[in-house]
């Protein structure tokens, strides 16, 4: 993780796990029943924030990220509050949005066999871009916002991943990284990874590899 997105930005802090997935298939009956259930909750807990989503405004702010660019959990969840429910993808991706909206934090999966190491959580320059999901042409990134990226440049922004990196049926093995405003506290994305992956545990009955990393923060190397 750069140096330099802490001293722009203050302490930012991300949870990682590495995950081998016997099958990226539907997501199973109960775990819909906790999507609901989540969805449920927001609803009625829209308004009064916790402080985990004005932290996240703010830092969003702070990189100049606004409309289409904010942190992918503030769409995901105008959609469920105007009554959609979770996009169904796959188990892995619909786990990982079910917790973002739970936690009001980005989380991100990626097919760890796309990515060339080594994996930084770094600001991006103007020359940097990707070709989002479902997309065909490259997008710019916003010079000095957060993004990660790999040897072959970057595949994740807090509002959307790149079409390189994305999580297929045929995907094994997996990053999962949850992410942490400035001010929010390492608890809280390690309380939110854990969530992660029990969900994955329960989903495919035990027989995910589940590997938790730990917290790195922006004054630590990745």
């Amino acid at each position: 993780m750069e140096h330099a997105v802490r001293s722009r930005y203050g302490d930012v802090t991300v949870a990682y796990s590495m995950i081998f997935m016997p099958l990226v298939g539907a997501i199973p009956p109960r775990i819909k029943k906790i999507a609901r259930k989540t969805e449920a909750e927001l609803r009625e807990r829209s308004s009064p924030d916790t402080g985990i989503r004005a932290a996240w405004e703010v830092y969003a702010a702070s990189m100049g990220l606004e409309g289409a660019d904010l942190p992918a959990p503030a769409a995901l969840r105008n959609e469920v509050l105007r009554g959609r429910n979770i996009p169904k993808i796959n188990c892995a991706v619909d786990c990982a949005n079910i917790t973002a909206l739970r936690y009001d934090s980005p989380v991100g999966v990626f097919d760890l066999a796309s990515l060339t190491p080594s994996i930084d959580l770094r600001l991006a320059t103007q020359d940097d871009s990707l070709v989002p999901i479902a997309g065909t042409e490259a997008i710019s990134c916003i010079p000095g916002e957060v993004v990660y990226s790999d040897r072959c440049g970057v595949f994740s922004r807090y509002s959307r991943d790149a079409e390189r990196s994305k999580v297929t049926e045929a995907t094994r093995n997996l990053l999962c990284v949850v992410d942490g405003a400035p001010g929010v506290g390492g608890h809280h994305v390690e309380a939110a990874m854990k969530f992660m992956l029990s969900l994955l545990e329960d989903a495919t009955n035990g027989a995910a590899e589940l590997s938790y990393k730990g917290l790195l923060t922006a004054s630590e190397p990745a």
